[in-house]
């Protein structure tokens, strides 16, 4: 048993976070269609632009560090133990009930315009840098567990560290705790994927990396 949040961890939810803890968090590398930029200010705040906030979007450019000390932080503060979910548990949460067959992980039983992601809406991402970013958190519907955006906006860091498949994965669910520990897994797809990618979507990262594409959401233990 365990509980999942109803949206990714918004820039709002974060700063105060960064705000109380003193946390020193810069850095970003941004995706654009003809490769991967480092621009010198943008960072979690301000992840698009130099200039714009927009205090209710997931929180990105935020490492896998980053995020276990926020999830560290929530559990101090509130006296629950918060932490990112498994693989295991975020992919039970995202199915929200659907079977484990090809058509999720082909669509996630979803239709055109249930995410935000580079096609979504029915045009490609080519070009269109200053169009793609991530939206307000819970704008689309949630699935059937009561779950917003769990495919597309951003990616979401889960706990386990990297293996190339499950193969071998815990049978209970719980995070995965072997194999290249130095990168960890983010799940659903992003702004910039294509819709028929988001269900699929599973990369390994760095735990130090933040690129404007991967947030989190928290979850914990249930008695």
């Amino acid at each position: 048993p365990y509980a999942i949040a109803k949206t990714e961890v918004t820039i709002e939810q974060f700063e105060v976070f960064v705000e109380e803890t003193g946390a020193s968090i810069t850095g970003c590398t941004i995706w654009t269609t003809m490769g991967p930029e480092n621009p010198r200010r943008v960072s979690w705040k301000s992840p698009f632009t130099e200039t714009g906030v927009f205090p209710d979007h997931p929180v990105v450019c935020v490492s896998w560090d980053d995020a276990q000390a926020y999830a560290a932080w929530l559990s101090e503060k509130t006296g629950q133990a918060y932490r990112l979910p498994s693989e295991a548990e975020w992919a039970y949460a995202a199915r929200a009930g659907a079977p484990n067959d090809p058509t999720w992980w082909l669509a996630g039983y979803m239709g055109p315009g249930e995410a935000n992601c580079a096609d979504c809406s029915g045009v490609g991402p080519m070009g269109r840098e200053d169009e793609l970013s991530t939206l307000l958190a819970a704008q689309y519907i949630p699935n059937q567990f009561g779950l917003h955006d769990m495919l597309g906006n951003a990616g979401e860091w889960v706990a386990d560290c990297y293996n190339k498949s499950i193969e071998g994965a815990p049978a209970d669910g719980t995070a995965w705790q072997a194999g290249d520990c130095s990168r960890h897994i983010n799940m659903g797809g992003n702004w910039h994927e294509d819709w028929q990618s988001l269900a699929g979507q599973r990369a390994g990262l760095g735990a130090t990396q933040r690129v404007n594409d991967v947030g989190f959401r928290v979850a914990r233990s249930l008695d």
